[in-house]
């Protein structure tokens, strides 16, 4: 008896939709950190830096954006529902200010950190420019699968139920 051992992307094909879209977009963001490793070498490695930051806080955002819903019910917790979608808002929010805030004052008034220019703002807003257009990408098409399977219904289970036939007469 010989089993067949699954291929890696025979793997990805069975994963839900949510989670393949997450690990497209951690890959992209590492994919591209490592293409910005070079530039360590030129003394230019804060663009690096601010891309895993804001990286970071995009994967977090997209994570929050699709996850979260699904995971909060009014019964888990005494916030409720609203509550923990407004706290995950604001955390969402406050990290792209401090984020942006603090790579703006290391890369336009570096003395006010001691000469430390670790993070670059262009490089933290450019990490953070990708993440809404994948969410996009992915909620379109994430409606066109949901589609496909409404249009995969048969007809007779799309009918309302005063108009299904009784089969049992």
């Amino acid at each position: 008896m010989e089993s067949k051992k699954m291929t890696l992307g025979e793997k990805f094909a069975l994963w839900p939709a949510a989670k393949k879209d997450f690990f497209i977009l951690v890959a992209f963001y590492v994919l591209v950190l490592i293409l910005l490793t070079p530039l360590d070498f030129l003394r230019l490695g804060s663009v690096q830096f601010g891309w895993a930051v804001g990286g970071a806080i995009s994967i977090f955002a997209f994570w929050s954006i699709s996850k979260v819903p699904s995971l909060l019910s009014p019964g888990k917790t005494p916030l409720g529902l609203s509550g923990k979608s407004m706290l995950f808002m604001t955390l969402r929010t406050f990290l792209y200010i401090v984020a942006l805030l603090l790579s703006a004052i290391c890369t336009f008034k570096p003395e006010w950190f001691g000469g430390w220019s670790g993070i670059s703002f262009w490089g933290v807003m450019a990490a953070l420019l990708p993440m809404p257009f994948f969410l996009i990408i992915t909620s379109i098409n994430n409606l066109k699968h949901t589609q496909q399977i409404i249009e995969a219904v048969p007809a007779e289970d799309k009918k309302p139920e005063n108009e299904k036939k009784d089969v049992n007469k």
